[in-house]
């Protein structure tokens, strides 16, 4: 299992952009698409109960590791009010860590 939590650095208010924006949301769901989005930018759609969530991951700043090994039928969950998230394959937690930010 890979753990990390890494301080967060960036050309913009990483810290503010956590809080008002990735700790108010939560999601529970198996990874059902993995696509490449905007330079350094991972989209990622979640099955939760039926409905689709689509979140999107920095891929090349720091913290991001994690979300290289990401693959379809992984299960994706993060709490409200949290930054921290699990990654699961199987009956396997694969990685717990911080939501990433870009670090350029």
């Amino acid at each position: 299992m890979i753990s990390a939590t890494v301080g967060m650095v960036g050309c913009f208010n990483c810290p503010d952009w956590l809080e008002d924006e990735i700790k108010p949301d939560e999601y529970n769901g198996r990874v059902v698409l993995v696509a490449e989005g905007y330079p350094c930018q991972l989209d990622v759609t979640l099955d939760q109960d039926g409905h689709e969530k689509k979140i999107s991951l920095c891929k090349c700043g720091l913290n991001s590791g994690p979300w290289q090994s990401i693959k379809t039928g992984d299960v994706l969950v993060k709490g409200k009010g949290s930054v921290s998230l699990t990654l699961t394959r199987g009956d396997t937690t694969i990685a717990v860590f911080d939501y990433p930010c870009c670090d350029h």
